[in-house]
């Protein structure tokens, strides 16, 4: 019961019939008796028309509607809770584009086709429990503050596409709820921008989230989601049809808020044990970023031979003072070769950190780097400086007669663990990119 509307009843603001035709069951009203047969065999257009020609109360409705806004606009907020629509179009039917009061659709049922296209929220506008029965039109909507559509069912089409889910004014304050909702057939959010996306406990069958994007230029694209249940729906939508590079996009921020949701609740013993969950994600996002990087992975694989190469050279022999076998040539001047050695570290490493950047270019920058490093070993060491870091990280040498750790089987046996780990990284990554259900 709207309690608000009731009150302007007992306050003789509004009468009896204009209380009624607001909650008046109108599924009915397409079926009265003074609409003729062939009405229902025109076209929509013609039969609407008719239709407010001929109903009394389907031309006094909006009038009703109206004279309740107005009455209520000297409040902070605009009840029209547990009213009953029919063929609802909120530009057609309300004489305002713009509401700057909080407004309330909860518990109503609309009837028909529905249209809020176009429609500006300066406030924040609630559909909790609503039912929407006919097609509905969302599409290039503005909410600033935020909408809540928790447990809101829709039985046909749901149309969210460009929309503007965000306040210009205040940052970061609209957050779009869809917890609980029931979605029977389409619902599309394609080309919208949020400031934040819930879609906990959603069902969804037919989804089309193509090019969402994050309405504040200063958050990354992750921000926008509430939490790691919103990109698991999107995820598995996109994995139902096929749309692999889509799927591994959402399940990349799946694990980044399942990392988020440990480290915010690592006192809830209910979880287990936090840390044991939280080293092998912190571990694959460093390492392939979830499976879906080979190129950050190879890079890792770079780097760690590196210090496997340093960790190898000091428990065997010195750091300065190795025997003249690990020499990369005639000639050379020991600070000169371990100063290239630091380097190119230095140079893997920056190319590491650009594999986190988003931007899609950082690839060309990688491989750029990474091939003016190959090219300088030829200039400033000769083959045995890669052969070692090969022999040190290569994990099929374990099956080999290979006298490389001897003495240091433990270390050895570390390190090829690792290593074959990674390798297997970047065969998932590969695979990722390619493979099909």
């Amino acid at each position: 019961m709207n309690l608000v509307i009731k009150q302007l009843l007992g306050d003789d603001k509004i009468t009896q019939d204009e209380y009624d035709i607001l909650f008046e069951d109108k599924s009915n009203w397409l079926k009265k008796e003074y609409l003729k047969k062939e009405i229902y065999d025109s076209d929509d257009s013609v039969f609407h028309a008719k239709f407010e020609e001929t109903t009394h109360q389907y031309r006094f409705y909006p009038d009703t509607l109206n004279k309740i806004i107005d009455l209520q606009k000297e409040s902070n907020k605009i009840d029209l809770s547990y009213l009953i629509f029919l063929n609802f179009d909120f530009i057609r039917h309300i004489d305002l584009l713009n509401f700057k009061e909080n407004i309330s659709f909860s518990n109503c049922k609309f009837y028909g086709s529905t249209s809020f296209m176009n429609t500006c929220f300066e406030k924040k506008v609630y559909f909790d429990n609503a039912t929407f029965f006919g097609e509905t039109d969302f599409s290039f909507t503005t909410f600033k503050m935020g909408g809540s559509f928790i447990k809101t069912n829709f039985r046909e089409n749901a149309f969210f596409n460009d929309g503007t889910y965000t306040s210009d004014i205040v940052p970061n304050l609209s957050e779009m709820y869809f917890r609980g909702s029931y979605f029977e057939k389409i619902i599309d959010f394609s080309n919208s921008s949020f400031d934040k996306l819930d879609l906990t406990n959603t069902f969804m069958n037919i989804t089309n989230f193509n090019s969402i994007k994050n309405s504040n230029s200063n958050k990354t694209f992750i921000k926008i989601f509430a939490n790691r249940e919103t990109a698991r729906i999107i995820k598995s939508h996109y994995e139902k049809q096929n749309n692999i590079l889509e799927a591994n996009k959402y399940f990349v921020i799946e694990q980044e808020k399942y990392i988020d949701e440990l480290k915010k609740n690592q006192d809830n013993k209910t979880e287990g044990n936090k840390w044991v969950k939280l080293i092998p994600l912190r571990l694959n996002k460093l390492v392939s970023n979830f499976g879906t990087d080979w190129v950050r992975a190879i890079l890792f694989l770079m780097i760690f031979g590196f210090f496997s190469l340093f960790i190898f050279m000091s428990l065997r022999y010195s750091l300065f003072t190795f025997p003249h076998e690990f020499y990369m040539g005639e000639g050379w001047h020991k600070d000169f070769d371990w100063f290239n050695i630091f380097m190119s570290l230095i140079i893997l490493l920056f190319a590491y950190r650009l594999s986190f950047i988003p931007a899609k270019i950082k690839y060309f920058y990688i491989f750029f780097i990474v091939f003016i490093l190959i090219g300088s070993y030829g200039l400033f060491f000769d083959s045995s400086f890669q052969n070692i870091i090969s022999k040190l990280i290569n994990p099929i040498n374990a099956f080999k007669d290979d006298d490389t750790f001897n003495g240091y089987e433990a270390f050895g046996m570390l390190v090829r663990i690792v290593s074959a780990t990674i390798i297997y990284q970047i065969i998932v990554a590969f695979r990722q990119n390619t493979r099909r259900s």
